[in-house]
């Protein structure tokens, strides 16, 4: 019998969340989860690739960058914004700022109204920003890399090497207060892309003044593949109020202020 728009719809609303949650995944996984045949899972496939939902390459199916970066826009949104309208209200006139490739850094940038400021980024989104004139983005070259299209390499790590940054504001995808080095009191940054913690690292270790980190809290207490640095080398973090006593507890004992919007 012949499914239902509705019922065809809510399999394909499934469907997105099966390959959101996988990350990546083939028709055969999906038609034996789905109990569908391959047939109409490339008809479902193709309609969510229609929709730049969902790429498909050699037979693998994954999430479309622009549709991920979508969702992680949209998750959180409410707790981000406070967070980077906190973080602007810490940056003081004259600023030289790092910003990483954190959505949730670079957002930071649409609330400082009333300073002047400098900001080198390898974030190429900044590109897509309409800064006011008290803002002068300087993108530091290199290599373009997915998924992020963040700016790395040689050739990037050469131009923050020249700036004196004033400030850091640095979004990561782990906070542990485990790992690190013994010799910084333990604990530890991490990332899910290894050259971009390489140039999370350079950031840290360059900036002559105030290092923050701005997370949303869920990735407190975690951590992930690449580490980029030691919790001993931040003054702060800049989170929600979702953190937890523990968190909040082991963060301030190792001297790091947490602020919590």
């Amino acid at each position: 019998m012949k499914s239902s728009k509705a019922e065809v719809q809510s399999r394909r609303d499934k469907l997105l969340d099966y390959i959101i949650s996988k990350e990546s995944t083939s028709i055969d996984e999906l038609a034996l989860f789905f109990s569908v045949s391959s047939i109409t899972i490339r008809r479902d496939i193709e309609e969510l690739r229609s929709n730049d939902q969902v790429e498909m390459r050699n037979g693998i199916v994954s999430i479309n960058p622009r549709y991920k970066r979508h969702l992680k826009d949209n998750h959180h949104a409410s707790e981000r914004k406070a967070i980077q309208m906190r973080a602007a209200q810490l940056v003081d006139d004259n600023d030289v700022i790092f910003i990483n490739t954190s959505y949730t850094a670079l957002g930071i940038l649409e609330y400082i109204e009333d300073k002047f400021c400098t900001v080198v980024t390898n974030n190429t989104h900044i590109l897509d920003l309409n800064l006011g004139s008290n803002i002068v983005p300087i993108l530091a070259g290199g290599e373009i890399r997915q998924p992020r299209s963040s700016l790395s390499g040689e050739f990037t790590i050469e131009i923050l090497r020249k700036v004196h940054a004033t400030k850091c504001f640095i979004g990561v995808d782990g906070i542990s207060f485990e790992g690190g080095s013994p010799m910084g009191g333990g604990g530890e940054l991490s990332c899910s892309v290894h050259h971009e913690a390489i140039i999370n690292g350079f950031m840290l270790n360059s900036c002559i003044g105030k290092k923050y980190i701005v997370v949303t809290s869920e990735r407190i207490n975690r951590s992930d593949r690449f580490s980029c640095g030691n919790l001993s080398m931040i003054d702060g973090i800049i989170t929600d109020h979702r953190i937890d006593t523990f968190s909040m507890n082991e963060l301030k004992s190792r001297g790091i202020e947490v602020i919590v919007v």
